[in-house]
């Protein structure tokens, strides 16, 4: 079976230009190591431009500097990168003093934008979030940050008897010390499924506008709740556990 054809020079254009906003891996992995070249450039008190000074560049220009066959591949593919931007380096103002070069300004060098579209503004949305219009719409502020999710985080922790921070919650899971390690499975399957309800509100707002209150989709939590947990732990385990397990 034969890949599906993707127009990738359209979908890695911005959103504004008629594309997904999608990156092109190989320019962006080219304005990734060109900052080694500008460290080069501007001789930056590196260790690591000291002893290239010393082994590669022997005295001679950053610029004319060219690679043997005995160097190491990474040397040789920094060279071609220095090749490939010295133009954007000589015409630029990156050589200037107190300009410092930065990634997304090389990709942007790399890749120029084209004129927008004149219908971005009604394929992408204002990225406010969906359920307190207060902040831009971050995977952060969605999931446990917005007031919405920290009510759902709260009316959870009370129904379940259990603990959960609202601020830094996955944080808060991986470095906990619980009492077995089906304990942590079981918290864990609760932040799971705080963030798949939070989500399913979010889409709920944002196709029929309407903002469901956090009590109505905790009722759907609890079995949520026990499946996610029956399906990561064995049944020797549920057995074990499983009195506590249904009493939540």
């Amino acid at each position: 079976m034969s890949s599906p054809l993707i127009a990738w020079d359209q979908i890695c254009r911005e959103k504004k230009q008629g594309g997904l906003g999608i990156k092109k891996v190989y320019e962006f992995n080219i304005a990734s190591i060109a900052k080694y070249v500008w460290w080069l450039a501007n001789k930056k008190d590196h260790l690591w431009v000291k002893w290239v000074n010393v082994v590669y560049l022997r005295g001679q220009s950053w610029t004319d500097c060219q690679p043997s066959s005995s160097t190491t591949w990474a040397w040789r593919r920094i060279c071609k990168v220095r090749d490939k931007m010295i133009d954007g380096f000589c015409d630029g103002w990156w050589l200037t003093v107190g300009n410092e070069y930065t990634v997304r300004q090389g990709y942007e060098w790399l890749c120029p934008s084209d004129a927008a579209v004149s219908w971005h503004s009604k394929v992408w949305r204002d990225t406010l979030c969906c359920l307190c219009a207060a902040a831009p719409e971050t995977s952060q502020h969605l999931f446990f940050e917005c007031p919405y999710s920290s009510s759902c985080v709260q009316i959870a922790s009370r129904r379940l008897r259990m603990t959960i921070p609202v601020t830094d919650t996955w944080v808060w899971w991986d470095q906990t010390i619980f009492p077995s390690m089906f304990h942590k499975k079981v918290f864990g399957a609760v932040i799971c499924a705080l963030i798949y309800h939070v989500w399913k509100a979010r889409n709920h707002s944002y196709h029929n506008l309407v903002l469901v209150r956090p009590e109505v989709w905790i009722k759907s939590l609890i079995p949520e709740i026990i499946f996610r947990c029956r399906s990561v732990v064995s049944a020797h385990i549920m057995s074990k556990y499983g009195n506590w397990i249904n009493s939540l």
